[in-house]
């Protein structure tokens, strides 16, 4: 009788956990946020964006303050949770003609640019990147920043530029990396 009570006690316990359990189980899902969640973000970290670029999955801002540069990777959850991972340089980009960054993993590998050479700035009308897979890619230049994204559906693995170009309007190169 008492193995009897141990053992249904036992599966009442049993029963409460893996109840309790079977939620957390749940595959997270995410997305880009909403405008106003980068709008948001954008005015909390007091950030001088340059670039935004919008997937399906998430969301870019590219961004130079007085003393930093970088981006950021916005995303959400399924509970509307905003992520937001970011590479952040500090010092003078002065330095530089151009600054570059980027990711080369996942669904959708990314390059920023960041154009700090006043000359190459004025003249400037757009970037050619060839991805170490073959692609090119061409990106209109609208401003300092400018975003250029690589579909990598086919290929999951990482994939890199090997080479980056800036044109001015005759196609005459005034950069290349």
């Amino acid at each position: 009788m008492c193995k009897k009570r141990v053992l249904y006690l036992f599966a009442i316990i049993l029963t409460i956990i893996f109840t309790s359990c079977s939620g957390e189980n749940e595959k997270i899902k995410y997305s880009a946020p909403t405008t106003s969640q980068v709008n948001e973000f954008i005015s909390k970290n007091s950030l001088n964006v340059l670039s935004i670029k919008k997937t399906s999955d998430f969301t870019i801002v590219l961004y130079q303050n007085d003393n930093s540069h970088g981006h950021y990777v916005l995303y959400k959850d399924q509970k509307n949770q905003l992520y937001s991972p970011g590479v952040k340089a500090y010092g003078n980009s002065k330095e530089s003609k151009v600054s570059l960054g980027g990711v080369g993993s996942g669904n959708t590998p990314f390059v920023t640019i960041i154009i700090n050479d006043e000359d190459i700035l004025q003249k400037a009308k757009e970037v050619k990147i060839t991805f170490a897979d073959g692609t090119v890619v061409s990106e209109w230049i609208l401003g300092k920043g400018t975003i250029v994204l690589h579909h990598n559906e086919m290929n999951k693995e990482p994939v890199s530029y090997t080479e980056l170009i800036i044109y001015d309007k005759d196609m005459t190169k005034l950069y290349e990396n």
